[in-house]
């Protein structure tokens, strides 16, 4: 009997440490018009600079030093779009980005006046998570990795 719970205990210890040294690979995907975009980049942003992250196959890539942070304050540029939202990245399953800016259609931002000539990106983190930004007209100076 000692020996069975042992070995379920150092099991369950084992993969504890294994799976607190891994990576974590978040399903992201950025709407322009309820159309996904595939060429999106996504940064970490401290401060004023702007560190790029590992985006491939619509799977945003968060290495452990970014997994034990609380909130990380992230940057999404396509083209002339650049959203800046924070995350946290502990409780996120997926990622979603919309952006619609017809007055009549819009399917994920609610119809205010105040939405109605700003450009406003919806961004779903999962579950009932749902937080609305407008773009983000601060410079950074990006690093590379």
């Amino acid at each position: 009997m000692r020996k069975t719970i042992l070995v379920i205990l150092l099991t369950f210890t084992f993969l504890n440490i294994y799976s607190q040294n891994q990576s974590k690979e978040i399903e992201t995907t950025f709407y322009i018009r309820g159309n996904p975009i595939k060429n999106v980049s996504f940064f970490v942003i401290d401060s004023l600079s702007a560190t790029p992250l590992k985006y491939s196959n619509n799977k945003l890539i968060l290495s452990k030093k970014y997994l034990t942070q609380p909130e990380l304050k992230l940057l999404a540029i396509y083209k002339n779009h650049k959203v800046e939202f924070t995350i946290m990245p502990y409780k996120l399953f997926y990622l979603k980005i919309f952006f619609d800016n017809r007055i009549f259609k819009r399917k994920n931002t609610p119809f205010k006046f105040k939405y109605l000539f700003k450009k406003v990106y919806t961004i779903s983190q999962g579950f009932e998570y749902v937080e609305i930004v407008t773009k983000s007209k601060k410079t950074y100076l990006f690093n590379k990795e």
